[in-house]
């Protein structure tokens, strides 16, 4: 997805880029290095990294003359190399190799990309995350082992009242941002599309049937075959959006598809944590879902009728899923329940998008298959877990063939009759381009307190005996960033709503961001007479204090631009409220109004549904003629107008 998503885009990297340097940096002085030159390596080749993008302009600013370079390559080659150099008082030597190979690999990618300081800089801050990961992996080692598998009780009541209090956290402040900022309304004609479809499930039809006057009413994503009415998308999030539709809140769903994801991370989150702690394991799920609830792009999206949040949900319960069904003795009860909660996982994920759930189910698929080789998952949570899966690929199948009047196909596969020139294309990005399929820039901005940095922290130190949550969650999510890497689809415009086609990595970046949180939480709440208060407290505070920084400072910068984004694509709708339109259709010719004219064709299907105003697109006088026959005693209006709409009544 092509950026800015603001209109402040430097303010907004360095809001992020100093936030996340400063929670590294307290990172650093959690478990300071000796010797002292080590830790001090380390944090400047941090800070390095933040100020990269602003720092050549302001020695210049300054009247100190640099190479034309410097603020994109020498600053950071100093970064990556000081950064490995710190690593060689690392407890255990053999780690020096996977350090080497990282460092030469952003020194090599920091000469090759082109265009993209912001991407850059935010990558050698990952880079700085994941060596500091590498070094609380190995002080945990000697350290000594991690405590018994059953000294935490990860299903007591308590966690489940966390769970279910930041769910409901998650809830209100994505309604309060879909209310406020996005105005319950929609941005897109894919947003559309879903709502489309869910009103048709709502009334217990597959397909709606094609209107008169097709052309008139057309809408960019809902196509037909045959006289059958549908939209492209797969059935998944309009069958989960059908309960909004029945209680007349069908902007609710997005809401509550974050309050699962939250729930689903935290619960990740505490496992992963619990392997190697007794202490702070609640405070680590509670950190890891805070920080997603804080971010904006994810209350967005949280807020809004795309289904990429609803996604990140299935994924972290099928992360979850797999974690119990594989525990060793679990009891019959849950190895039902959790077998039938990963079918679920998976096959709501295949109903709503196949490409995505693909990759996102096989390092969970792997770790599934591996555990019952071993023998370490019951016969009752496969049963559950096929039985489950197979009901809900059954009723998608069903759907699909009802709509398209053929097996194995789904509406995609008619976009190119619809839409000639929207062919999907795949190629190597080039090096200008590759800041669009890694979004580690704006990703910052959209995406913290969720980190990347912070996230690869924690993944890499995550203990031993959670280390498959870290094998899922890499071989799910490279693989499919890689995908829309390659696709030129993503190098396109596109409006506020951020990097929907990398959302799946917030997941293992929130949960990673989570478990080194709360290792600093573990400390700053020790009891240890050796340390004073702030030198055990001080990191976490420092942490805190960064989040909420960053947090008021990214929210004017990006929120705004969100709500005139949304009210310039619905200028139509607000003139036709304003002007008291009722029983009335719309004309809107290409050219008027913020949006395509079939974007704005946003009507509920007309045989199921009473709409009191139709929007249709006019391309000359046949579609208003056409509309009056077949909708007689309605008045007919022409919008016309880009910012300021009038209406004109079609005799």
């Amino acid at each position: 997805m092509q950026t800015p998503y603001t209109l402040s885009v430097l303010d907004a990297v360095m809001a992020a880029q100093t936030a996340v340097g400063t929670t590294l940096t307290a990172a650093v002085l959690h478990r300071p290095r000796r010797p002292v030159v080590a830790t001090a390596a380390m944090i400047v080749a941090i800070w390095l990294a933040v100020l990269m993008p602003v720092l050549g302009d302001f020695l210049r600013q300054l009247g100190i003359t640099t190479p034309p370079t410097f603020d994109t390559t020498l600053l950071l080659h100093a970064s990556s190399v000081l950064a490995a150099l710190s690593m060689l008082a690392i407890p255990r030597r053999w780690l020096l190799v996977p350090v080497a190979l990282g460092a030469a690999a952003v020194y090599r990618i920091t000469d090759y990309i082109e265009n993209s300081p912001g991407e850059l800089a935010g990558l050698h801050l990952v880079l700085c995350g994941g060596l500091l990961g590498l070094e609380w992996m190995a002080r945990a080692r000697d350290a000594g082992p991690a405590p018994a598998a059953s000294s935490v009780d990860l299903g007591s009541r308590r966690f489940l009242v966390h769970d279910l209090v930041l769910a409901a956290i998650a809830i209100v402040m994505a309604a309060l941002v879909s209310t406020f900022v996005l105005e319950r309304a929609i941005d897109s004609a894919d947003e559309w599309g879903y709502t489309y479809q869910a009103a048709l499930f709502a009334k217990g039809h597959a397909y709606g049937k094609l209107p008169r006057c097709d052309r008139a009413f057309q809408n960019f994503w809902v196509f037909w075959s045959e006289g059958r009415q549908f939209a492209q998308y797969t059935p998944g999030w309009p069958a989960f959006m059908v309960p909004f539709v029945w209680t007349r809140a069908v902007w609710l769903a997005g809401p509550f598809s974050f309050g699962l994801m939250v729930a689903g991370v935290a619960r990740v989150t505490r496992r992963a944590f619990a392997a190697g702690s007794t202490r702070g394991v609640g405070a680590a799920g509670v950190l890891a879902a805070l920080s997603l609830i804080g971010s904006s792009t994810m209350l967005i999206n949280g807020g809004s009728r795309f289904p990429h949040v609803f996604m990140c949900a299935l994924y972290a319960f099928a992360l979850e899923a797999v974690s119990v069904v594989t525990t060793k003795d679990l009891p019959l009860v849950k190895q039902w329940r959790w077998g039938v909660v990963l079918g679920c996982a998976a096959g709501f994920s295949v109903a709503t998008r196949p490409p995505d759930a693909a990759f996102l189910n096989l390092g969970v698929f792997l770790v599934f298959v591996a555990a019952l080789v071993r023998r370490r998952v019951g016969w009752r949570s496969v049963a559950g877990a096929a039985l489950a899966f197979s009901v809900l690929a059954g009723m998608t199948l069903v759907i699909l063939r009802l709509q398209l009047g053929v097996w194995f196909k789904t509406g995609y596969s008619l976009t190119s009759e619809f839409h000639p020139w929207m062919v999907i294309a795949w190629s190597v990005p080039g090096p200008g381009e590759f800041k669009l399929s890694f979004p580690l820039a704006s990703g910052s901005y959209c995406w913290w307190p969720c980190a990347p940095a912070l996230g690869i922290l924690g993944l890499v130190a995550i203990p031993p005996r959670a280390r498959h949550i870290t094998f899922m969650v890499v071989v799910s999510s490279a693989p499919l960033v890689g995908l829309y890497m390659m696709s030129e689809l993503g190098r396109t415009s596109d409006f506020g709503y951020g990097p929907r086609y990398q959302m799946h990595t917030i997941v293992p970046v929130a949960i990673g961001g989570g478990v080194a949180l709360g290792y600093l939480w573990r400390e700053a709440t020790a009891r240890v007479s050796s340390l004073t208060p702030l030198a055990r407290g001080g990191p976490m505070a420092v942490a805190i204090a960064a989040a909420i920084i960053g947090i008021v400072r990214i929210a004017p910068l990006v929120y705004p631009y969100n709500h005139q984004d949304v009210d310039n694509r619905n200028v139509v709708f607000h003139a036709a409220k304003a002007a008291g339109l009722h029983h009335a259709i719309v004309f809107i010719a290409p050219g008027v109004g913020m949006a395509s004219n079939i974007d704005m064709t946003q009507n509920m299907p007309m045989e199921l549904y009473a709409n009191d105003v139709l929007y249709a697109v006019e391309y000359g006088p046949q579609e208003p003629k056409c509309v009056r026959e077949s909708h007689p005693g309605w008045d007919l209006y022409r919008a016309s107008g880009r910012n300021e709409i009038t209406f004109t009544r079609i005799p």
